[in-house]
């Protein structure tokens, strides 16, 4: 019995994709859809907030009116995660708030 090692095999160049082709077109036109989607007015209510049921994001690029440049983000309020997002985060600062008014009203913030 021989004691026969061969060198290991260099690695491939190209990692294999977990995607398909057919996937990444997929979300490509998913991507520019959304994209389209984004720039109707009326996915906007008041200017501010983002309402489109046909975009899939649940956290789009805010809007800025002054410049192109996309900074910071909104929730997409017409998805059911976002909306519980928002409600959990305004019931948590009325929650404080309440506290706070408790607190105050007791004599301990004075």
């Amino acid at each position: 019995m021989t004691d026969e090692r061969r060198p290991p095999s260099p690695p491939d160049p190209t990692p294999p994709s977990a995607l398909s082709p057919e996937q990444i077109d997929e979300l490509e036109r998913r991507m520019q859809a959304d994209e389209a989607e984004w720039n109707k007015p009326e996915s906007w209510r008041f200017g501010i907030f983002y309402y489109s049921e046909r975009d899939s994001r649940i956290w789009v690029p805010k809007r800025s009116l002054f410049s192109r440049r996309r900074s910071g983000g909104t929730p997409n309020l017409a998805k059911r995660q976002a909306r519980l997002f928002v409600g959990t985060l305004l019931g948590f600062f009325l929650f404080l708030l309440a506290v706070v008014v408790a607190l105050s009203r007791a004599g301990y913030l004075r």
